[in-house]
């Protein structure tokens, strides 16, 4: 990841925020695991997994990076 954000430095800043929440949401839960050996999951919502604020920004950074792929994709099928 980090070395894909270095090659993508001047990309939009939806796709800098996507690399900012995931690499947030991999050092949460990778310092969670080395700390107490397991990653707690503490957000419990009825009808939904049980789930830690690491866990969010993981999936929020994946959709924003998405988007901005997505995004990018029809920027590009527009210039052809």
């Amino acid at each position: 990841v980090g070395l894909w954000w270095q090659r993508r430095r001047d990309a939009h800043r939806m796709e800098q925020v996507g690399f900012v929440l995931l690499a947030a949401g991999a050092l949460g839960n990778g310092l969670e695991r080395l700390a107490r050996g397991v990653v707690v999951d503490f957000i419990q919502i009825h009808g939904w997994p049980v789930f830690n604020f690491a866990d969010v920004y993981l999936t929020a950074g994946v959709a924003l990076l998405g988007w901005a792929l997505w995004q990018e994709g029809g920027a590009a099928e527009t210039r052809t």
